[in-house]
Parts: structure tokens; C-alpha cells; sequence
């Protein structure tokens, strides 16, 4: 793929690790063009089975036409989408200015065996950008994110157990709590094709405590002015469940849900989203849950620890 609209950067995941907020810092920045569809997958598609996504993910999908996205001149944001052609993926950074650097910002690509491959194939001299979350705390996020978005209606526990049994282990046939968490072979992919000054890892602990120091540090590594600050009030994509049965009824239909965010600007969502969603419902992580999936992950950690060279003994209380 040699072609000028191929991206100069990657933030590849991990998943509920941060990457929406590093995605949102990362395009305020007037040198930088983020793909207006934040997730594309379009690096990790070998490695995708659109015929074994769950059903409701299915319909939400079936109801975006990359075409007439692309013809219709307006890119509006897009959280994800599943694109297969490299026409439709280069079209997406057409409007970058000459002077910005691109970026794309797909989560699938860390988990992903193929991604690492196929994005130093398309750009080797592309920057890669890992941010890594303790792997409970992520387990979790991405169980509270599933009943939101009505993936699940179980018990954390229960959801776990059901996970590990599903058949399927390609992206988004299952929610892969534990295996979206292995992080050491993910990383190890990527650093043993690309050279480490083109790596950047961060830890969500550190974006979390100097979210200013991390986001600088981040666009020193792009080679863009550091100097910019970002909104960082504003918080993104947070947990939260719904209030009553009745809104998340109506989340589960795909064509009405898909109607209503067509219609409403970024604006008046953030205005109405206090009204209908709360955290106070939200489930807590138990001793129990933890210890459970410390058993998982413990000697994974340490071998991360060796890879990255990083203190994560905090990840292991």
C-alpha cells in the first residue's frame, strides 16, 4: 500500500485501557488528522469473522454504508466500523492538511496476530502507540461497557464463565475479558518488528495521575509541539449504566439508536446524557472476582514486567 493517506501513527489499544480519551488529546492537536472513524479495523480484518459477531452487534453494523459515508463529504465522528477495502480506508485521510501528521486509533490491533504485520508492511516507519490498564481493571471496564450496550445482562462472574466457554475467539465474537488482557505477547509483536524508538507504551495508572505530563510526552514522540494542552476536563467514555428498563429497551434498537445520534450534535448528547444514565447502579468489582482473575493473569504480568521493562507489582494487589 503506497499511498500518502497511509497513516503516520497507530494507537493500537489495548481495549477499556484509554485509548478513546489518548484518541480525543491526540486529535485537538492542530498537526494531527485522526481518522474520523476512530476504530477502522481495517489492519486487524484477517483476523475478524463478521459472521460470528453477536446478533445485536450485527444489526448496528449492517446500518452503516461506507460509501455513502465517504460520498457524502462529511465525515462525521464514528466510533468503529469494519472496513475491508484500501480505497475506503486511504479515502478516510483525504481531507488531512499536508502539513499533519495522520493517525487511526483501532484497539483490535493489539490483540490482533496480524495487525502488527500488515501495518509495517503498509508504513515500517509508521509510530506505534500501546496503552496498557491492569488486566482486572480492564476485564471489568469491558464488562460494564457490555451492559450498556446490552451485550450482557449477567453477573460479572456468570459473564466470565460464558466467555470462556463461547466457541469463538476472533474480535467481537466474544468479549475475550481474559484474553484482551494477555498483554505480553501483543507487545512482543509489535516490538519485534518495529524499532523501539517508534514504540511509546504508556500505563493508564500514569495517564490517569499526569494526564498532562503523559499527553505532552506523547506528542513529543509524534515530533509535534508539545507546548499544546488539550481539553483535559472533559471526560470520555466513562461507565455508566442507564437508568431504568425502558432507555435501555430502547438502546437495543439498532435502527432507532442509530437515528436518534444521526440527528443529535455531540452537544446536546453531553446535555442529555446526565438525565437517562447513572453510576450509582453500576456493579463493584468483589475480592472474590479478583482473586479469581489474578490466577489468570499473574504470571503474564511478570513476564510484561521483563518486556517493557516497567514496575507493574501494582497490578498485582
Amino acid at each position: 500500500m503506497n499511498n500518502k493517506n497511509i497513516p503516520d501513527f497507530f494507537l493500537v489499544g489495548a481495549a477499556k485501557a484509554g485509548s478513546t480519551a489518548i484518541a480525543h488529546y491526540l486529535g485537538e492537536h492542530p498537526q494531527i488528522y485522526l481518522s474520523p472513524i476512530k476504530e477502522t479495523n481495517y489492519f486487524s480484518r484477517a483476523d475478524i469473522n463478521p459472521a460470528h459477531f453477536r446478533s445485536l452487534l450485527k444489526k448496528r453494523i449492517a446500518l452503516f454504508d461506507i460509501e455513502k459515508y465517504l460520498s457524502s463529504n462529511n465525515f462525521k465522528p464514528q466510533h468503529a466500523a469494519y472496513i475491508t477495502k484500501s480505497e475506503h480506508y486511504l479515502a478516510l485521510f483525504s481531507k488531512a492538511d499536508p502539513s499533519q501528521l495522520k493517525g487511526e486509533a483501532s484497539v483490535s490491533y493489539l490483540w490482533s496476530p496480524s495487525a502488527p504485520g500488515e501495518i509495517f508492511k503498509a508504513n515500517p516507519n509508521a509510530k506505534i502507540i500501546i496503552i496498557l490498564r491492569n488486566p482486572i481493571e480492564r476485564a471489568f471496564s469491558h464488562y460494564l461497557m457490555d451492559l450498556r450496550v446490552n451485550f450482557t445482562n449477567l453477573s460479572f462472574a456468570d459473564a466470565l464463565k460464558e466467555d470462556l466457554q463461547s466457541p469463538y475467539n476472533t474480535w467481537n465474537a466474544r468479549s475475550n475479558y481474559i484474553g484482551l488482557g494477555l498483554y505480553s505477547m501483543q507487545v512482543k509483536r509489535y516490538l519485534n518488528l518495529f524499532p523501539k524508538n517508534q514504540i511509546k507504551i504508556i500505563l493508564f495508572d500514569d495517564l490517569k495521575k499526569n494526564t498532562k505530563d503523559v499527553i505532552s510526552s506523547l506528542y513529543t514522540f509524534l515530533g509535534i509541539d508539545n507546548n499544546f494542552v488539550p481539553d483535559l476536563d472533559k471526560k470520555h467514555n466513562e461507565s455508566y449504566l442507564y437508568k431504568n428498563k425502558f432507555i435501555n429497551s430502547v438502546t437495543r434498537n439498532a435502527k432507532l439508536t442509530s437515528f436518534i445520534r444521526s440527528i443529535l450534535s455531540p452537544e446536546i448528547k453531553n446535555k442529555i446524557l446526565p438525565f437517562i444514565v447513572t453510576k450509582s447502579k453500576t456493579p463493584l468489582l468483589t475480592i472474590q472476582e479478583r482473586t479469581y482473575l489474578m490466577d489468570y493473569f499473574i504470571d503474564d504480568i511478570k513476564l510484561l514486567e521483563s518486556i517493557i521493562k516497567r514496575d507493574l507489582s501494582g497490578w498485582n494487589k
